[in-house]
């Protein structure tokens, strides 16, 4: 019988914070692009894609890169889990 691990990690995207109610949307992480790179943690590397919540700056993991990083073994649907099967 196969197992499923379901204690597992995802990738945040924009659209993974749509369920919040409308009064809390408030708090709702802000994903931005920046012209130039910024050190933001936990990265050991200048980053142009980052997220500000409460004020400060996090790194935003881009799905296309660790796609073409992966030369397609990795999918963004998997990582998201926007795509359930390409998950399993």
């Amino acid at each position: 019988m196969p197992n499923i691990d379901a204690d597992t990690h995802l990738i945040e995207t924009a659209d993974i914070w749509d369920h919040l109610d409308a009064a809390d949307r408030i708090h709702r992480p802000q994903p931005i692009e920046l012209e130039q790179g910024v050190m933001v943690p936990p990265i050991a590397r200048p980053m142009k894609s980052v997220w500000v919540i409460d004020g400060q700056l996090y790194a935003r993991t881009n799905l296309q890169m660790i796609e073409e990083f992966s030369k397609g073994q990795i999918k963004p649907g998997a990582l998201a889990m926007t795509d359930p099967d390409e998950r399993l």
